[in-house]
Parts: C-alpha cells; sequence; structure tokens
C-alpha cells in the first residue's frame, strides 16, 4: 500500500504527468503522420491489404525493384537461413485451404514458408494443420498483432514447436524498419513502407514518440517515491481498466436513451468479441463489438432479429445497398451480422481515444453513429 504518499505528493505526480502529455498532444497534432493513405482509403484493417503488401515486399521480382533484399531481411529476422530461389505466391489456394502468403523455394522445401497472416479474424478448424499437411517441409509462420499462441481449433495434432508465432508489433515492425533504411535511394519506396509502418504501430498501440517515452518514463520514475507509485498502479492495471469499462458502459448507456434505442451486453467490455445490442423495436438492431481486448478493433453493424440465414439474397443486397447509400461506405460481409466495418475512428485505442470517453466525444459520436444505422434500419422494407 502506498499510503504514506501524501495528497499533495500525487497531486504533482499526475500534474507532472500531465505537463509531458500537454507538450506531446501539441507536437503531434502539428506531425505529418496522421495522413497516411493506408487510413484514407480505410485499407487498415483489412486482412487481405497486410498479407498483399507484405507479400509484394517479399517478392524478388516485385515492382519495388529491390530484388530479394527485402526478403533476405525477413529471413533473417525470423533466424532462418536464406535460400537461393524462391517464388512468393499471396493468396494461394490448395486442397487444404487458401495460405495468404506461400513463400517457395525451389531447391530446398525445409525453407519454404507459410505464412497464416491473421489481424482480427478468429483461426479456422485445423487451419495450420491443414496447411502443414499440404507441404509438411515448410516453416509455419503464424502472423497476429501481438503475437499469440495458434488456437488449439487450429493446430489439431500440431505441437507448439511445429510453428512460428510472430507478431506485427515487434518482428514485422523491426522487419519494416530495416526495409526502409535500405530504401534510401528509392524514396517513393522508402516512404509507401514507412507509411505501412506508421500504420502497423498504430495497429499496435506504438503511436508514441521515442522522445515521448523517455519524458514519461523520466517524470514517472525521477526518484523511488514516484516509481514505487508507477509499480503499484501496474499492479492493478486489470482493475483500472473494469473501473474505464463501468466509465465506457455509461457513456454507451446515455449514448443509447438519447437515440431512443434499448442497449443490453452479453458479456464485459473489455473482452474480445464482447457484443453491446442496441435494440430498435424493428426487425433489425444496431450492434458494436470489439474484436480484440480492452476495446480494441471496434466493429459497428446490423443485425437481423431472425436468423441471418432465413433472409434472402435479395433482402440482403437491398440492405447492403441503403447501408452504403447512407452510411458512404462500402460494407464488410461477417459470419454473424448482415454486415458491418470497423469503426475507423475507435479501432485503435491510444490516449485520444480513452480521453474521449472522459470528454463526452465518445458519447457524441456514438449518438452520430446509432442515428444513421436507425435511418438505415428506418428505410428497410
Amino acid at each position: 500500500m502506498v499510503g504514506y504518499m501524501d495528497e499533495q505528493f500525487l497531486n504533482d505526480f499526475f500534474n507532472a504527468l500531465d505537463d509531458v502529455r500537454k507538450k506531446y498532444c501539441d507536437i503531434n497534432n502539428k506531425a505529418e503522420a496522421e495522413f497516411n493513405i493506408f487510413n484514407i482509403l480505410h485499407l487498415d484493417t483489412k486482412e487481405l491489404i497486410h498479407s498483399s503488401f507484405i507479400a509484394e515486399l517479399l517478392n524478388p521480382n516485385g515492382s519495388h525493384k529491390m530484388g530479394n533484399k527485402f526478403l533476405q531481411l525477413f529471413y533473417k529476422e525470423l533466424g532462418l537461413e536464406m535460400p537461393n530461389s524462391v517464388s512468393v505466391i499471396k493468396e494461394c489456394s490448395t486442397q487444404y485451404g487458401r495460405i495468404d502468403i506461400y513463400v517457395k523455394c525451389t531447391e530446398n522445401d525445409s525453407k519454404s514458408l507459410i505464412i497464416e497472416d491473421k489481424i482480427y479474424a478468429d483461426d479456422q478448424p485445423n487451419q495450420l494443420a491443414r496447411y502443414h499437411e499440404y507441404n509438411p517441409k515448410a516453416v509455419l509462420v503464424y502472423l497476429t498483432l501481438e503475437g499469440r499462441d495458434a488456437t488449439p481449433n487450429s493446430l489439431g495434432r500440431l505441437k507448439e514447436d511445429d510453428y512460428i508465432k510472430i507478431s506485427y508489433k515487434q518482428d514485422i515492425t523491426s522487419w519494416l524498419e530495416k526495409c526502409i533504411d535500405i530504401s534510401k535511394e528509392k524514396p517513393l519506396i522508402k516512404e509507401t513502407i514507412y507509411q505501412y509502418a506508421v500504420l502497423v504501430k498504430q495497429l499496435t498501440g506504438q503511436t508514441l514518440l521515442e522522445e515521448e517515452k523517455m519524458d514519461v518514463a523520466k517524470v514517472a520514475c525521477c526518484n523511488d517515491k514516484r516509481m514505487s507509485l508507477v509499480f503499484y498502479l501496474l499492479q492493478n492495471e486489470s482493475a483500472i481498466y473494469k473501473l474505464f469499462e463501468n466509465r465506457l458502459w455509461q457513456e454507451i448507456e446515455a449514448a443509447a436513451e438519447e437515440t431512443d434505442l434499448k442497449v443490453k451486453k452479453e458479456k464485459p467490455l473489455i473482452e474480445r468479441y464482447a457484443v453491446v445490442t442496441f435494440e430498435t423495436g424493428l426487425d433489425y438492431n444496431i450492434v458494436l463489438s470489439p474484436q480484440n481486448n480492452n476495446f480494441t478493433g471496434i466493429v459497428y453493424g446490423i443485425q437481423s432479429v431472425i436468423d441471418k440465414r432465413q433472409l434472402s439474397i435479395e433482402k440482403i443486397n437491398e440492405i447492403r445497398n441503403l447501408y452504403k447509400e447512407i452510411m458512404n461506405i462500402e460494407p464488410m460481409n461477417p459470419a454473424s451480422f448482415i454486415l458491418h466495418n470497423y469503426w475507423q475512428k475507435y479501432n485503435k485505442w491510444t490516449f485520444k481515444q480513452y480521453e474521449s470517453v472522459l470528454n463526452g466525444t465518445f458519447k457524441s459520436d456514438l449518438k452520430k453513429l446509432l442515428n444513421d444505422l436507425k435511418i438505415c434500419i428506418q428505410k428497410i422494407k
């Protein structure tokens, strides 16, 4: 317990941190990093885009005209020996399923790579097991945002040491930085990779500048008393998230009430795939669902009161067209909802998103979203 820390000490501590925050808010507001072609075109959460971009860099015959230099760096990042001759196939269709990226080594199959790319999608039944059966000698690479384990559902009879798990947060970020370094003579290639690297950092919560991180650490840990408080807070991180979840739910309930909707949730919002349902009293409801823990990867969409499978193709197309017209965005087709999209502003949670819940911005944004979706639902015949 940190009872020896008086009120003045705590005020000084948090005021010092707030000074750092304000300083870098001004810097970040002026930064050009927010201008990102991947974000502007809403490509940031589409897994096929990520796989396609990575595959293009890995391809020795790619349009980057860098030969196998990017591929060499990737093999080195994985700690593997680089083969002499490869072909890179994206979205490789096989009888065992569609492989996201297949780096096929013509001289030695044990140097081939089968890369399964997971941003937010779930593992499919026996997915890695099936890919292993397709080419038992190839190295199975399981790529996720944070480097999580493949599920038993995907592994089947495979064991932990039958595949390599890598992450966007560490491995891909490190690889991209090296690709940028060797592309200095090709400004267009360098800038494109840089923008993609910024996107990866956004998706994995690494948007703080290194200088900003150091300033926060210096202020927070400038003496033993402050450092003790920092570790005390870290020890209670889950409880802090729980309290924040309560505040977030209050804002969601308020937004629902102010838009004449009833709202319910199936499980805690901090859990992956929690579903918040806004009941309209009509044949279709509005849903919000975080695709990762701690609210990240939020999608919104329309859900039928009856089983989606009972709807005709004509009805689904009618809803899609209305949705596209009103929301001004091409909808995605998930398994459980009729359609959905990632909520771009709240897809990646940084300090700004957390603060927006506290200052009322989140509630205002949610009310606008709910009203637009209500209009869409009301027009469905």
